[in-house]
């Protein structure tokens, strides 16, 4: 009868709780004899661990004297060791504090020998499970898994790999945390709103967690640049607790902004965690990038192109800026370049272009790839960094381009999705990428305007829509006009007026033949106007596009 036992429990209160604060169970090479189970006495009493049993999965011991006694005082450890571990040459030679109980199990294996996948149970004289914990392949050969919080729960997430090797048998854990450590959550950083304007004030919100045992207080900083936007401190932080800290930051202009959030407490154990960047992205309200010439059905050898012109009052970052064709869900980014108010940007599959630029063209190539445009016609999106469309256009064959040449706009400050505001390149070299477009009016009229009747016309001689009408209307009281006619390959082939003297408005005829007289085939042509006050020497320019149609009799 175990009567001796009894008598020695009712000697200790049961105020004594005795846990699993360590376990070694995978060492490099053979893990006998050097098996280690470490427990904390974390009561007020001390304990007699005669007659108490271990167990895994498989098999039951009970612990033995080990040469010290079995009496494990208060708030003190013990180590379980195997029962032929020789402690005055074993590899934890030096590393045991002389101060800590060890006993051993009563036979040379802790259960029956512990695993990868195993779990462990410490049970009382009486029986009574006193602790538990199971694992599962948690960690490398040679580190134990060590308890983090002697005063919580034997849970999965309160235990944690060693940081030393060999583990730290019989004085404090290595994985448990100091007094003061707080962490910033890097992964909770929001901001609202979602999508900001340049307008909209924008309030950052992080995660502060109180890793450490002591309550702590501290202060959120948020800069760019070094410059600081905006901070918020919070108090009595209790350990394990975390708590949401909102920054508010002011506006910001329109691009992406790198931030740095940091974390300030004194005295913090593990500064790696309290810092993060975070990049904030805000939508461009205004155009500052546009569509400016499209070759989407280039002669063989000719790689298709997109222009675009910036029309930003400084420099702009292109980073997070990107586009597609009609099919939105593939998006090609831009390379990361900063270019500036002016500059013309050629975006190309290849660098084949580069001869059919100036010598200071930019062009660039997209490491997503470049859309196959439509011969017929299709859509152009421009996103900025925010995904919001910036410029976009959705054209047809109609609206000019084609058979070698490239689709150009009259002005970059004109509305893309404008029929009216494209045209057919009429360079020799049917393109001109990174240069002024050839149809290009340099002046926009701030008043007046142009209009074609009827288009298309058909010259064939049947009374009907046999002349195109050309009505202007000037800014000037008084103008010298000139208005010249263009065919779709660039070349001059009628002159309908040069520096003509005319009021503020008026109206020209084209009868559909050439300045030889000879007829005019069907097809596209360019008219341009330009008118220059007499008296200020101002100008204004107009280009339009006319259709010549019906076969010629």
């Amino acid at each position: 009868m175990r009567i001796l036992p009894l008598l020695l429990l009712a000697t200790f209160p049961v105020s004594a709780q005795l846990i699993f604060s360590e376990i070694m169970f995978n060492l490099e090479g053979s893990d006998t004899p050097n098996e280690f189970v470490e427990v904390y006495n974390s009561g007020t009493d001390s304990v007699d661990l005669s007659f108490w049993q271990i167990s895994d999965k498989f098999s039951t011991d009970e612990l033995v004297d080990g040469g010290m006694g079995t009496i494990i005082p208060p708030e003190r450890y013990a180590l379980i060791m195997e029962g032929d571990y020789d402690e005055s040459a074993g590899i934890y030679l030096n590393l045991i504090p002389d101060s800590v109980l060890i006993v051993r199990v009563d036979d040379n294996s802790i259960g029956n020998g512990l695993s990868a996948e195993d779990s462990l149970f410490l049970s009382d004289s009486t029986g009574a499970v006193s602790d538990s914990i199971g694992w599962s392949d948690i960690s490398a050969s040679g580190f134990s898994y060590e308890r983090k919080r002697l005063d919580q729960p034997s849970t999965s997430a309160n235990w944690s790999t060693s940081h030393d090797s060999l583990g730290t048998p019989g004085f404090l854990n290595s994985v448990t945390p100091p007094p003061v450590d707080a962490a910033l959550i890097a992964s909770s950083i929001t901001h609202s709103p979602d999508n900001p304007s340049p307008n909209e004030v924008v309030t950052l919100t992080v995660t502060i967690m109180n890793e450490g045992t002591d309550t702590i207080s501290g202060t959120v900083e948020v800069t760019e640049a070094s410059d600081l936007l905006g901070s918020s401190s919070f108090s009595n932080l209790a350990d394990s607790d975390s708590t949401d800290i909102d920054i508010s930051l002011g506006t910001f202009s329109s691009g992406q902004h790198l931030l740095t959030v940091s974390l300030l407490v004194d005295d913090d154990a593990d500064s790696t965690d309290n810092s993060a960047d975070y990049s904030l992205t805000v939508q461009y309200t205004e155009k500052v990038l546009t569509l400016n010439e499209i070759h989407y059905a280039p002669d063989a050898g000719i790689v298709e192109f997109i222009e675009l012109a910036v029309l930003a009052d400084g420099e702009l970052d292109l980073s997070g800026w990107h586009f597609s064709d009609s099919y939105t869900s593939n998006l090609r980014f831009f390379p990361g370049e900063t270019v500036s108010a002016g500059d013309l940007i050629v975006l190309s599959s290849d660098s084949s272009l580069f001869p059919y630029l100036p010598l200071d063209g930019i062009l660039l190539v997209s490491p997503d790839g470049f859309p196959t445009l439509n011969n017929s016609g299709d859509e152009i999106f421009l996103f900025d960094p925010a995904g919001i469309v910036n410029d976009s256009i959705s054209f047809s064959d109609d609206w000019g381009g084609g058979n070698g040449r490239s689709l150009e706009k009259l002005n970059p400050q004109l509305d893309s999705p404008d029929i009216g505001n494209w045209g057919t390149c009429t360079s020799l070299e049917k393109i001109s990428p990174g240069a002024d477009n050839s149809i290009l009016v340099e002046t926009l009229p701030e008043a007046g305007n142009i209009l074609l009747d009827p288009n298309p016309f058909s010259p064939d001689g049947d009374s009907f829509d046999d002349e195109l009408r050309i009505s202007y209307s000037l800014p000037f009281a008084q103008a010298y006009l000139t208005m010249l006619i263009f065919d779709s390959m660039g070349r001059e082939v009628r002159t309908l007026a040069r520096n003509l003297v005319t009021g503020a408005e008026g109206t020209l005829t084209w009868d559909g033949r050439f300045d030889d007289g000879n007829r005019a085939r069907i097809g596209i042509y360019i008219i341009k106007v330009e008118a220059v006050d007499k008296s200020t020497g101002q100008s204004v320019e107009w280009v339009k596009t006319a259709v010549l149609a019906e076969v010629l009799r």
